[in-house]
């Protein structure tokens, strides 16, 4: 049986721009562990982290708060979504 891990903003962007849980993990310093945690919604990021990892995916901070990811979303779905907002803000090209 394969459990299936959450939906959420931090994976899509991560998955938009083709980057590891590593590579993020050593851009903003911090251990993949902890992408990890922050993924699968066991801990809550702080303010501090998200201002950081928006920056690091050259995305507005505002739209890692204002994203909303609804139950019924797939991953696919949801990264459909996200890319659309991200071509809409200017974020993709």
């Amino acid at each position: 049986m394969t459990v299936e891990r959450p939906v959420t903003i931090y994976r899509l962007l991560r998955t938009i721009r083709d980057c590891s849980a590593k590579e993020v993990a050593d851009e903003l310093l911090v251990s993949s562990t902890y992408i990890g945690v922050i993924e699968r919604q066991i801990r809550t990021p702080s303010v501090r982290f998200d201002r950081a990892f928006a920056d690091l995916m050259g995305v507005p901070e505002e739209l890692i708060r204002s994203f909303i990811i609804s139950e019924n979303d797939t991953f696919a779905t949801a990264l459909w979504r996200l890319t659309q907002k991200m071509y809409q803000l200017g974020c993709l090209e």
